[in-house]
Parts: C-alpha cells; structure tokens; sequence
C-alpha cells in the first residue's frame, strides 16, 4: 500500500492589510481530526477522496487553516513545523512513498 503524508498551511495573505497573523488566525487539524474530514467538501477533502480512491495510506500530521488576513507571523510557521518534524521523522522511518 502506498504510504502519503500530509500537513499543510493554507492561507490567503493580504500584504496591504496591517499588521500580522498569529496563530488564532488559523483554525488547527491535527493527526485523526485530518482523516475525519472526509466528505466535509475542504481542500483537504479532495485530497482524502482521491487517497481513498487510489488505495493509500494516508499518514497525517497537521493543516493549519486560515482566512484571508494579514502577512502571517513567522511564529506560527515555527509553531506548525514544531508539530509536524517529529511525525514525519517518525513516518520516515515507517517507510513513504510520499
């Protein structure tokens, strides 16, 4: 079976607006929550029909959402990396094809 990973950010950034976005700008999936969203017609959705379609396994991690909103704080990608680098050092290690 093909093993895929997953994480994301998704984020609609507006470099005239003021100021910065932080974390409570996004709303946060993480591991199992990710996989529930089957059927709920999100970008991540699409990605999980597909996956489903084609006989994967889908190993996910963190998507991190949010709007359309200021230039995000650095701070929120160190905080997502933080999550994801050790589920995908964990899912290396199990073996991907993806």
């Amino acid at each position: 079976m093909t093993r895929v990973f997953v994480a994301g950010i998704f984020h609609e950034t507006h470099s005239f607006t003021g100021g910065m976005t932080g974390l409570e700008g996004f709303i946060i999936h993480r591991g199992q929550e990710i996989t529930a969203r089957r059927g709920d017609a999100s970008q991540i959705d699409g990605f999980l029909s597909i996956a489903e379609r084609e006989g994967w396994e889908v190993v996910p991690s963190a998507i991190y959402t949010g709007g359309a909103d200021a230039t995000v704080d650095h701070a929120v990608f160190e905080k997502f990396w933080s999550e994801v680098e050790p589920v995908l050092k964990k899912a290396l290690a199990e073996g991907l094809d993806a």
